[in-house]
């Protein structure tokens, strides 16, 4: 926390403090977890938990957690040093054992990084969720919070439209972030959210419509390079 905010001295700040830092110094994407110690009554008492069968999952942690705090401290001196473990979803060796709770998602693709790619964004996306559903518990500051946090969100899931599988079951339910976008869903990826009966049968001619435009782009690279 001390490297997002940059802090001179320690500090204690309440929710609504924290939440204006983020907002002043644009920061849209927050997690906390190992950095730190929490009150654990205080965390038994507003019943926050990691979502299960998530990658990821203390984004939501820490922002659902710092919001419904009254009081946080930040020392500015750092007194934990943190260490990838071998198995760490942390660590960028791309060998690393399928986590046992996300195994049907790996075995939905033949590539593994394709997998893991689509687990990341799935698991945004659920977050994405929660966090709504937080917000719509909590009238509070509420626009603020989904104007700063919730296009982050809805911007790293996507592209899981384009997946061409959809083990979680989820790709039907992404109208929800449209709001949060720079841009509208294209309209093959708006028919596969709102009626994938529909645009399973146009996909042959997606698919066609693809080769022929790469084909296209294909010939432009021969004359650009011809005329160079």
């Amino acid at each position: 926390m001390q490297e997002c905010f940059k802090f001179q001295e320690d500090v204690k700040l309440s929710g609504q403090e924290w939440l204006d830092c983020c907002i002043e110094k644009k920061i849209n994407s927050f997690y906390f977890a190992w950095s730190g110690l929490i009150d654990f009554a205080f965390l038994k008492n507003i019943r926050l938990y990691f979502l299960k069968g998530v990658i990821h999952e203390d984004h939501n942690f820490g922002c659902l957690l710092f919001l419904q705090s009254e009081n946080i401290y930040v020392l500015k001196d750092k007194l934990y040093l943190y260490r990838i473990r071998e198995n760490s979803i942390t660590n960028a060796d791309p060998n690393l054992p399928v986590p046992h709770y996300a195994k049907h998602i790996y075995e939905a693709f033949s590539d593994k990084e394709m997998a893991r790619q689509y687990h990341k964004k799935g698991s945004m996306l659920l977050m994405f969720f929660e966090f709504v559903e937080f917000l719509d518990k909590k009238p509070c500051n509420e626009l603020r919070i989904r104007e700063n946090f919730l296009p982050f969100y809805a911007s790293y899931c996507e592209s899981l439209v384009a997946f061409s599988h959809d083990p979680l079951d989820i790709i039907t339910k992404m109208g929800a972030i449209e709001p949060y976008l720079k841009k509208k869903f294209k309209y093959r990826h708006k028919l596969r959210i709102t009626n994938p009966a529909k645009y399973n049968r146009l996909k042959p001619l997606f698919n066609i419509y693809d080769s022929i435009k790469g084909i296209e782009r294909t010939i432009r690279k021969v004359f650009k390079k011809e005329k160079d």
